[in-house]
């Protein structure tokens, strides 16, 4: 999380009637706190479920009234709106076992590529490796290991220098668990 953006916000807020400048520049910062806000809501959900927590009992943390609810809002958070839960469900188990058949590796270079998206910057410099690695994401281990080198692939060169340093440490997991693999 951005503490800093944060910080910025409240004493905006707390000015009172801030300049008309210093709002704008609050406001501004918003989308990048509400997808960082996203992205942790998504992956705590994802642990939670890897936990063996329902998806009631997610509900009730998110003061959502159903499970449903919590399924879906989880299906939006990871860019797959509008589908099915039941077919996503029984998707992640055919996913998970294909992993579990795979091996540890797979296991290993799917949470590495899971970071690596959620750790990259999302300008449109970006969009090309991060829309690749969401696919990685829900690919067969096959697939996975394909679209992870494509996303390395994207990710060097000029881009490379632009990576923010949580961004650099995630891509340098995924070339680990690629090398292990």
């Amino acid at each position: 999380m951005r503490d800093a953006d944060w910080q910025a916000i409240a004493e905006v807020l707390r000015a009172g009637r801030p300049a008309k400048e210093e709002a704008v520049a609050a406001l501004a910062r918003i989308p990048d706190l509400r997808n960082d806000l996203d992205t942790a809501e998504r992956r705590l959900i994802g642990l939670l479920r890897d936990h063996g927590v329902s998806w009631q009992a997610i509900a009730e943390i998110l003061g959502l009234r159903s499970r449903q609810a919590a399924e879906q809002r989880w299906l939006r958070l990871s860019g797959a709106a509008g589908r099915d839960a039941g077919e996503a469900r029984r998707e992640r188990m055919r996913q998970r076992s294909a992993d579990k058949a795979a091996g540890e590796e797979v296991a290993v270079l799917r949470a590495a590529a899971a970071e690596l998206y959620d750790r990259l910057d999302t300008t449109p410099a970006f969009q090309l490796p991060r829309r690749t690695l969401q696919a990685a994401l829900y690919a067969g281990p096959g697939a996975l290991y394909d679209l992870a080198k494509l996303a390395v692939g994207d990710l060097s060169g000029e881009l490379a220098g632009r990576l923010s340093e949580p961004a650099r440490q995630a891509l340098d997991r995924v070339r680990a668990a690629l090398a292990r693999g």
